[in-house]
């Protein structure tokens, strides 16, 4: 759960992470969004939507999981996989990442609405490492010029699953029930 909030006109705004969502890539194979708070001017609100990572920062990323694996693997590993495999699987999900990223056409989305137009909401530097929910503040309230924060209040679980297209548009949603696996949810249910 996350509270915005303006200093200056008193806006203020709960809300909780929307699920899991994923790319639907050629072959079923599905890639979990990367998620970042932003403000949506369409929604006209704090909002999720997407972080798309450079090549940079993927190759990055990877070095760093390979580390990681190789010092932890007895800690880190699944039933009946090698490191190797494990890191393979890595390569192989952050290449087709990267080889996506390259087709887009798009620039970021909002995770709601699907509208390009938002501003994205960094997480604050100030004690990072000691916050379990960080407070992200760097952004001007579009509403009034204010200094608006978004601040971590709690968890929240959602069973929602929803797939988006490599464009970043919204493809279809689903209720995750234990042990019933995905049910199809209509789009007037989503909300």
């Amino acid at each position: 759960m996350y509270r915005a909030e303006c200093e200056r006109c008193k806006y203020s705004q709960t809300f909780a992470e929307g699920g899991l969502r994923s790319y639907q890539l050629p072959g079923e194979v599905r890639i979990t969004i990367r998620q970042q708070l932003g403000w949506c001017r369409s929604c006209d609100r704090v909002v999720f939507c997407e972080e798309l990572p450079t090549t940079g920062e993927l190759a990055i990323e990877f070095a760093q999981f390979e580390k990681l694996v190789r010092q932890d693997f007895d800690f880190l590993s699944s039933p009946g996989m090698s490191a190797e495999e494990l890191i393979e699987r890595e390569r192989s999900r952050l290449a087709s990442l990267a080889e996506m990223l390259q087709a887009r056409q798009s620039p970021p989305r909002c995770l709601e609405c699907g509208s390009t137009s938002i501003i994205p909401i960094s997480e604050a530097d100030e004690n990072e490492e000691e916050a379990v929910l960080p407070t992200r503040s760097s952004v001007e309230h579009p509403g009034c010029g204010g200094p608006l924060s978004v601040h971590g209040i709690g968890l929240s679980r959602s069973r929602l699953w929803t797939i988006y297209s490599t464009e970043g548009e919204r493809l279809g949603a689903y209720e995750m029930l234990p042990y019933g696996g995905a049910v199809p949810l209509n789009e007037r249910n989503t909300d």
